[in-house]
């Protein structure tokens, strides 16, 4: 199952607090303390893209074995309601974001849990670029209000003895935009 973290618009106030004396001779007084802060995204995650659940069927270890990689299971993240700089003859028209995908890690792959061992999952892109757990993809340029973000899951070994099973993983991923 993938799950999906987005950037979302608040604002956010910690304690405010106040103190006053309360004497005869003394003047009223206190403190306020105000931390926060603000973040927004550039984008709106498509519902259909937020939460998605993929099966990756039934595969034979030899497959894995013999191709170093099973067969691609495509999922596609939508992104609307993009909001672009204005322009600006200094600057370019688009805003750039980074993909980053997480989960439990198997070196530099995503982890699975269950029965199964020898296997991890891998998550690339549509130009061949592979995920790390925890790091970002190469830069993206949106230059429209949407845009389609096509990736492929691959299960592949993680040279540990192999032994069937069944197996499920999370897969969170988080977009950063600038």
């Amino acid at each position: 199952m993938i799950r999906t973290t987005n950037v979302f618009l608040f604002l956010l106030f910690g304690g405010i607090s106040s103190s006053t004396a309360l004497a005869h001779s003394y003047t009223d007084f206190g403190d306020v303390d105000i931390q926060g802060s603000i973040i927004s995204a550039a984008c709106t995650i498509d519902i259909d893209s937020r939460d998605q659940s993929i099966d990756m069927g039934t595969i034979p270890i030899g497959e894995i074995t013999r191709n170093g990689r099973s067969v691609a299971k495509p999922f596609s993240i939508r992104l609307t309601n993009c909001v672009l700089r204005t322009a600006d003859a200094g600057l370019s028209n688009g805003q750039y974001f980074k993909v980053t995908f997480d989960g439990r890690r198997d070196g530099e792959l995503i982890g699975i849990d269950g029965e199964v061992k020898g296997i991890a999952l891998q998550v690339s892109d549509d130009l061949g670029n592979v995920a790390r757990p925890g790091i970002p993809l190469p830069s993206v340029m949106l230059t429209s209000n949407e845009k389609i973000l096509n990736y492929s899951l691959y299960l592949v070994p993680n040279y540990q003895d192999f032994r069937s099973g069944e197996y499920r993983t999370t897969v969170r991923f988080k977009m950063d935009y600038y």
